[in-house]
């Protein structure tokens, strides 16, 4: 099955908006790098296993075991929920764009910086280069 590299991404933007087995189920396949063989194979072990100790199943209909194709469904279900919540909520463009704008503003500090350092370094345009900067990395930080 192709990876599409961009779910990651899509991933931790909308991860908790997924019910919990999807969201397991592609964090193995992208984050974790199983195959479905062994996604499949974990999953049927671990529903044996609440089985054996008692706890009741997700569902009344659930099996001991799944199939390479049960998990390939489950991905591809979660993969287009992803990609419906971006196409309404537009988060990665909305990223793209805020990372763009900082990453111009860095440009400007580091060409006045460089300026000032040319021409007589006066302490205030240092002092707010400093704090400029430190404002950048923290937006970077919380996007």
């Amino acid at each position: 099955m192709a990876v599409n590299p961009d779910i990651t991404i899509l991933l931790d933007l909308y991860g908790e908006m997924l019910t919990e087995k999807e969201r397991d189920t592609l964090e193995y396949y992208y984050n974790d790098d199983l195959s479905l063989k062994e996604i499949a194979d974990n999953e049927s072990a671990a529903r044996r296993f609440r089985r054996d100790m008692g706890y009741a199943s997700d569902s009344p209909s659930e099996r001991d075991t799944i199939t390479r194709q049960g998990v390939r469904d489950t991905i591809k279900r979660a993969e287009k929920k992803l990609m419906d919540y971006d196409s309404k909520l537009q988060l990665v463009e909305k990223y793209s764009r805020l990372s763009q704008k900082l990453d111009s503003l860095e440009q400007c500090v580091a060409s006045i910086d460089e300026f000032n350092r040319r021409h007589g370094c006066y302490r205030e345009i240092s002092d707010n280069i400093t704090l400029i900067g430190l404002i950048v990395e923290e937006l970077r930080e919380d996007i």
